[in-house]
């Protein structure tokens, strides 16, 4: 079974890398990096070893937090320019 899981893992790494390297619209490129990220996170749990489960589920928190801070400085940029204007 871990094998099979590290063998997807790796799999989905490959495919969001070589997908995402075609994109020219900066979204697709995001969301395939998270696909190929996703990828990491299940090779990491498929080995099945403490170190490589404890690194899979860090990489998730980690890659959890730096998304939702990439998504949300856009907002807070528009909405600090937006402000500015006004004053």
């Amino acid at each position: 079974m871990g094998l099979m899981v590290s063998w997807l893992g790796a799999g989905t790494l490959l495919i969001g890398v070589f997908f995402a390297l075609a994109q020219h619209d900066l979204k697709r490129l995001l969301a395939f990096h998270t696909v190929s990220q996703i990828g990491y996170m299940m090779l990491g749990l498929g080995l099945g070893t403490p170190l490589g489960i404890a690194a899979g589920l860090f990489h998730c928190l980690n890659h959890a937090c730096s998304r939702a801070a990439s998504s949300s400085a856009p907002v807070q940029y528009s909405a600090a320019r937006e402000r500015a204007t006004w004053i």
